[in-house]
C-alpha cells in the first residue's frame, strides 16, 4: 500500500524536474505556488477516515497581458468517507467529486459566471473526481487562457492541463493529432506546465511513473502538439499575465460519513 508521503511526493514530482540530457529547465514558480496549494488542499480531504470533507476554495486570479481580463475558479470539491472507519488517521481521497466549480471572468468591468461542468459538457469530466482547478497562464496575446487540472485519487495524483480560447467565448480548444484536449494524454502522471519557448508555442513536461520523463509542444496557432526528447540548451521559458490574487482554502466542512 502506498503511504501519504508518497502521495505528496507524487504530487510535488512536478516541480522536481528530470534531468533532461544537455536540457536545463527554470523552475516554474507558478507551477510550484499551485502545487503547495494542490497539497493543502489533499491533506484537508484526506484527514479524517470517518466523515465526509468538503473544501471550498478560491484559485489564483490570472490578469491577462493586455490587462483587459482576468479569470479565476471557485469550487467546492469532497472526499467521502464511511463512518465505520477510524477517526484518527487519514485516508487515501477515493469516492471523491467535485459538486460545484465555476469560472468567473472579468472583462471591460463585466463579471460573468459559468458554470464549470456543464460549459465543459461531456467533452471533459471534472465532476466526478476531486479536483483543484487553477488558471496557470495566458498566451502573450491575451488570446488564449491556460488552466491546470488537479485529480485527486487514492494516494496518486493526475494532472491535465486545458486551453481556453477567449477571443471564442472561452472554446475549449482541441489539437492535432486526435483532438485532444491535454498534452500528454498517454502518461500516468500527467502534464506539468514549464512555460512559453516563444509567443505561441507551450513546452509541458510528461511523466510515468519509474521511467524517464518527455516534452510535449503545443502550437497554439496551428493546433498541434509535437513530442520532442528536450528543448535546446539555455530556451527561455516565460509565462504571461499577472497573478492578482493567490489560490486560498475559504472554507472547510465536515459531515458524519455514510
Amino acid at each position: 500500500m502506498m503511504t501519504k508521503a508518497r502521495f505528496i511526493s507524487l504530487l510535488m514530482i512536478g516541480i522536481l524536474w528530470n534531468s533532461f540530457e544537455k536540457n536545463v529547465v527554470a523552475q516554474n514558480t507558478r507551477t510550484d505556488n499551485i502545487l503547495e496549494f494542490v497539497n493543502r488542499v489533499a491533506r484537508q480531504l484526506s484527514i479524517n477516515c470517518s466523515k465526509t470533507i468538503e473544501v471550498n476554495y478560491k484559485s489564483q486570479e490570472i490578469i491577462s497581458p493586455d490587462r483587459t481580463k482576468s479569470v479565476y475558479f471557485e469550487a467546492i470539491t469532497r472526499n467521502i468517507n464511511s463512518a465505520s472507519n477510524s477517526p484518527n488517521t487519514s485516508c487515501p481521497i477515493g469516492n471523491g467529486g467535485t459538486p460545484v466549480a465555476k469560472m468567473i471572468q472579468t472583462e471591460s468591468s463585466r463579471k460573468q459566471e459559468i458554470d464549470f461542468h456543464s460549459f465543459l459538457g461531456d467533452r471533459y469530466n471534472t465532476r466526478s473526481s476531486a479536483t483543484v482547478i487553477n488558471p496557470i497562464s495566458w498566451s502573450s496575446d491575451s488570446r488564449y487562457l491556460l488552466v491546470r487540472v488537479d485529480f485527486l485519487a487514492g494516494y496518486d495524483g493526475h494532472s491535465d492541463h486545458l486551453i481556453f480560447d477567449a477571443e471564442n467565448n472561452y472554446r475549449l480548444v482541441s489539437f492535432q493529432p486526435n483532438s485532444l484536449f491535454s498534452p500528454c494524454n498517454k502518461t500516468e502522471i500527467g502534464s506539468n506546465f514549464l512555460g512559453f519557448t516563444s509567443t505561441n508555442i507551450a513546452a509541458f513536461e510528461c511523466q510515468n511513473y519509474g521511467e524517464p520523463g518527455y516534452i510535449e509542444i503545443l502550437d497554439l496557432q496551428r493546433r498541434r502538439l509535437q513530442r520532442v526528447n528536450r528543448l535546446e540548451t539555455n530556451q527561455r521559458l516565460q509565462n504571461y499575465g499577472r497573478v492578482s490574487s493567490f489560490s486560498e482554502i475559504k472554507k472547510v466542512q465536515e459531515f458524519q460519513g455514510r
